[in-house]
C-alpha cells in the first residue's frame, strides 16, 4: 500500500469538491492536503483499493495558496509541534493573504492586519521554515527572494506566546 512500485498505473484522485489551478501538495501525518489557488481539499490513506486515498469533505476550506517558491529555493509550509503552518488566500475574504495554521482536523488564520499588508508588500516571494532560538521554537516567514540581498527580512512567529515579530538584518540568511 505504501510504496510506489505498487500503485497502479493511471491511477489518481482529482480535487472533486471545486475545480481549482493546483498549487501544491502537503503532509500532516496521515493526511495529504491538495491546495489549490483558491481552495484546500484534505484526503486521507483509506487503505481502498484501486485509489487508498478517501476524502475528509468536512474539511474543505476556501484556503488557497498564494504562490509556491518556485523562483528560488523555499519551502510553502512547514511542520512544527505537529502544527502545519502556510501563507496562504483566504478566497473568501476577497483573496486575502494570510498566515493559517492546521493541526489535521482546524483551520485557523494566525497572522494579525499588520502582518498581512507586510506579507502583499513581497509580491509572492517567501519561504517558511521552523527555527530554534534559546530552547524555544517558532515559524520564520523569509521574505527576501534571494540571499544576495545585503539586507534580509523575515517575520518570526512564537507560538508559544502567540506573537509576531519582525526582522531585518545583514546577518540573517
Amino acid at each position: 500500500m505504501n510504496t510506489l512500485t505498487s500503485w497502479p498505473v493511471g491511477s489518481f484522485i482529482t480535487k472533486q469538491i471545486r475545480e481549482d489551478i493546483p498549487q501544491g501538495l502537503a503532509r500532516l501525518n496521515n493526511q495529504i492536503l491538495a491546495f489549490g489557488r483558491e481552495t484546500v481539499e484534505v484526503f486521507y490513506n483509506a487503505g481502498l483499493t484501486p485509489d487508498p486515498l478517501g476524502r475528509l469533505q468536512y474539511l474543505h476550506q476556501r484556503i488557497g495558496l498564494r504562490a509556491t517558491p518556485h523562483y528560488w529555493d523555499g519551502a510553502y509550509y512547514t511542520i512544527l509541534k505537529n502544527r502545519m503552518y502556510f501563507v496562504g488566500w483566504d478566497s473568501a475574504a476577497t483573496y486575502a493573504e494570510r498566515v493559517f495554521s492546521y493541526n489535521g482536523s482546524i483551520f485557523e488564520r494566525i497572522s494579525t492586519p499588520f502582518i498581512e499588508r507586510i506579507l502583499q508588500s513581497a509580491n509572492g516571494y517567501y519561504s517558511i521554515d521552523t527555527f530554534s532560538f534559546h530552547s524555544g521554537s517558532g515559524i520564520a516567514i523569509s521574505l527576501s527572494a534571494d540571499s544576495s540581498i545585503s539586507t534580509q527580512r523575515a517575520l518570526l512567529f512564537f507560538p508559544d506566546w502567540n506573537d509576531w515579530f519582525e526582522l531585518e538584518s545583514t546577518v540573517f540568511s
